[in-house]
């Protein structure tokens, strides 16, 4: 097994066992990869576990292992690559975000590389956190101004163009919670 530095972006994450996670993150080098991380649920006198750095959205630093003939990886190193300001504690913004992740997830379907598609991810992401309150809810079309009806129709309107081309899409679980928050 290799080491290899890359980012990547926390799409989702399992409790394993009593102090570990197994998360699938979106990396720049290797495409969608999943990680045991043993021990970061648990609290010492050091401080809390590190669990918290595995959140959806979460942008890492990471140093992993990799292995090509291997579904579930180790993670030497990770930490921050980007700290988010308000994404983690702004309801909507939350919401916005674990949209973009849910559909993220369904639409990559192989573990291959796109380091195109990763920098336009990890870039919306930080867009996203540092942008305007205001501008959150017609995000990232914020210079077009969208009335909540408009708005839920293109969102009815994506999910669907997205399940009649990509197979087993299915339906987005955060889009009736997008469509509430963003409704307020």
């Amino acid at each position: 097994m290799n080491l290899h530095k890359t980012n990547g972006i926390v799409l989702r994450t399992l409790k394993y066992g009593e102090t570990s996670v197994i998360v699938s993150i979106y990396t720049e080098v290797f495409g969608v990869q999943s990680y045991l991380i043993n021990g970061v649920r648990t609290s010492s006198k050091k401080g809390p576990g590190k669990a918290n750095l595995f959140q959806p959205a979460a942008i890492l630093d990471l140093v992993v292992y990799y292995n090509e003939l291997k579904n579930l990886h180790r993670i030497k190193e990770f930490k921050w690559s980007y700290l988010y300001q308000h994404l983690f504690f702004n309801v909507m913004k939350n919401s916005v975000a674990l949209f973009m992740i849910e559909l993220l997830q369904k639409c990559l379907k192989q573990p291959e590389p796109n380091a195109d598609l990763y920098h336009f991810m990890e870039e919306a992401l930080i867009h996203l956190d540092k942008s305007e309150e205001a501008a959150v809810g017609n995000y990232p079309l914020s210079q077009i101004r969208l009335n909540q009806h408009i708005r839920r129709i293109l969102l009815q309107a994506y999910q669907t163009f997205y399940a009649l081309h990509i197979q087993d899409f299915g339906t987005m679980k955060s889009l009736p919670v997008l469509q509430i928050v963003l409704s307020a």
